[in-house]
């Protein structure tokens, strides 16, 4: 197929392998950082020190950080960087978190521990007390991460015999 055609489709096995691939390259570019990448492949919440969301998107190997939708509404791009040549500064990054800001998120940890809050899994998967049935998954990679810090205290407090703390 030519350069030009858009119509390309790709397994999914040929999908998965270009975003590891894309996601292990974020992952050196901000190696400097203790950073977290989880969500959707095409628009991965990068975490900050389990608390600073980057407002970012991806298309193709380019990194868009865009400006927080407090000062402005069309959430435009204020750096395109190439995934392929990431090398995040902390010059940079602390440039850009002092302009542009960041969002806030919150974790669920394992008091006592480094684990966090990973996902949910359920003893009944289908019906009415599917929910009644979740249990936390712990974990240091790819965490739950919560917009809202009452919502993740509420989570927590769900869950009395894991000692839960909210980060």
């Amino acid at each position: 197929m030519s350069k030009g055609n858009y119509n390309h489709k790709y397994t999914p096995a040929q999908l998965a392998e270009i975003q590891g691939r894309r996601i292990r390259r974020l992952y050196q570019g901000f190696n400097k950082f203790d950073i977290d990448i989880s969500g959707n492949p095409n628009y991965p919440m990068i975490v900050i020190n389990k608390c600073k969301m980057l407002n970012t998107y991806i298309n193709n190997f380019d990194l868009h950080l865009l400006d927080m939708p407090s000062t402005n509404p069309e959430r435009s791009t204020v750096h395109h960087l190439k995934v392929d040549h990431l090398d995040i500064s902390k010059k940079f990054l602390d440039d850009y978190l002092d302009e542009y800001g960041f969002t806030r998120v919150y974790a669920i940890r394992h008091a006592g521990t480094d684990l966090y809050v990973a996902g949910f899994n359920f003893k009944v998967r289908e019906g009415e007390d599917r929910l009644e049935g979740r249990y936390p998954v712990f974990g240091k990679h790819k965490l739950r991460y919560f917009f809202q810090r009452e919502y993740a205290e509420e989570i927590a407090a769900s869950y009395p015999d894991y000692k839960l703390v909210v980060d």
